[in-house]
């Protein structure tokens, strides 16, 4: 995946996100905390990986759809960000 060097700070900054999350959860165990608090944190891991999944199929892809953009011409620009939309709500 080539197209992931253009963006590293990018994925640096959510798996440090990610990795706030995992030592949240891993307190939270540790001190006992209610099964609600735990799966909260859990949900906003679950979040933050699809968010990242989306970011890394999204580099990949995104060019892509550029070169078949220039390629074609009659692709209306609207339609990647259609693509990106939806892999971010798939994601989520």
């Amino acid at each position: 995946m080539s197209h992931i060097r253009s963006n590293k700070s990018k994925l640096f900054a959510r798996i440090w996100s990610l990795r706030q999350n995992v030592d949240a959860m891993d307190a939270a165990i540790e001190r006992d905390a209610s099964s609600k608090e735990i799966l909260l944190l859990v949900e906003t891991t679950r979040r933050e990986i699809g968010g990242f999944t989306a970011d890394v199929i999204q580099d990949e892809i995104g060019p892509l759809l550029d070169r078949r953009q220039a390629a074609i011409g009659a692709i209306r620009s609207e339609r990647p960000n259609r693509f990106t939309q939806f892999l971010r709500r798939y994601f989520k």
